[in-house]
């Protein structure tokens, strides 16, 4: 069975290298480069052809996404072929090899751009799903609220959060609703809608659904809410989304899915080491809540 799952897992690396090859064979000899301004960083495409810089804005999360993951890739790659012999040699240990000090060492601002090539993230979003916070903080529901399930069986509160959940089960996102954070510019507890887990940094991304904004008294304490988290430092960071919604009309759910499918599981990691890394780890999944095993195998699934 190791020599088996040895030979798979040099397969799977083998075809990566080939894969990032042409990807970088085709991806042209342009640059990004970061700029630190103040309090804040920029981005720039850099053509060494025509000796040119040209700015890129933060909203085209694509094009910066794209650059950065190739640069990362030119780094990575050296890696994956050093393994790729070890692994020949029968002196390779997956779990430990796995060279996640080329993504720690990119740039702070980029790392949210880029999709690791490495498998320690399995353990951390099982034991983050595992820990839904603490219950003397959560609200619990009243005997006359709508009673409303997901398809992966969380109670919410509005169809609306429910088309959401639904989503994020479909897609291969986990997350973790209401669960109870601790603001510390305020000192006080709150609970956002939907909690995500960003594998490229390790922290966690609130969403809010604010869905009753015909209500004054509702919209006032949305705005504050809104606020508390810009004092938190949460906006800034890119770790803060929401959607707003009157009278039955959502002002862009396409916004809420764009924000679920950037964490999705299968959209944070590269396919290959994921799936080594699955089934490697096939063992440890026991004690992971049953939606995430069913993700992890379907995600494994579609990687193949």
């Amino acid at each position: 069975m190791q020599m088996l799952f040895r030979k798979s897992t040099l397969q799977n690396i083998s075809h990566d290298i080939g894969d990032i090859a042409v990807r970088l064979a085709n991806a042209g000899s342009d640059r990004l480069y970061v700029k630190k301004r103040r309090n804040h960083h920029e981005f720039y495409r850099y053509d060494p052809v025509a000796q040119k810089e040209t700015y890129i804005s933060k909203r085209d999360f694509d094009t910066i996404s794209e650059l950065a993951q190739n640069a990362y890739y030119r780094e990575l790659i050296p890696h994956l072929q050093h393994i790729a012999g070890l692994m020949k040699n029968e002196e390779f240990d997956l779990l430990k090899k796995i060279p996640m000090d080329v993504y720690d060492n990119q740039h702070p601002a980029l790392k949210n751009y880029i999709r690791p090539y490495y498998a320690k993230c399995l353990d951390e979003i099982g034991t983050w799903l595992r820990n839904p916070g603490d219950p003397r903080h959560m609200l619990g529901f009243k005997q006359d609220d709508p009673v409303i399930f997901t398809e992966d069986g969380v109670r919410v509160r509005s169809k609306t959060e429910k088309f959401y959940g639904d989503f994020c089960c479909n897609e291969g996102t986990p997350y973790l609703y209401e669960k109870p954070l601790f603001l510390e510019k305020i000192k006080q507890w709150v609970l956002p809608d939907f909690t995500f887990f960003d594998l490229r940094r390790g922290c966690e991304v609130i969403f809010e659904h604010f869905g009753m904004m015909g209500n004054a008294g509702y919209t006032k304490d949305a705005l504050k809410k809104i606020e508390c988290y810009k004092r938190e430092g949460l906006t800034d960071s890119g770790r803060f989304f929401y959607t707003m919604e009157s009278d039955g009309n959502c002002d862009n759910i396409k916004h809420f899915q764009e924000i679920a499918r950037r964490f999705s599981i299968k959209n944070q990691l590269v396919k290959g080491c994921f799936r080594a890394a699955f089934f490697a780890c096939d063992g440890k999944m026991q004690s992971c809540p049953p939606k995430l095993v069913e993700i992890l195998q379907s995600t494994a699934m579609l990687h193949r």
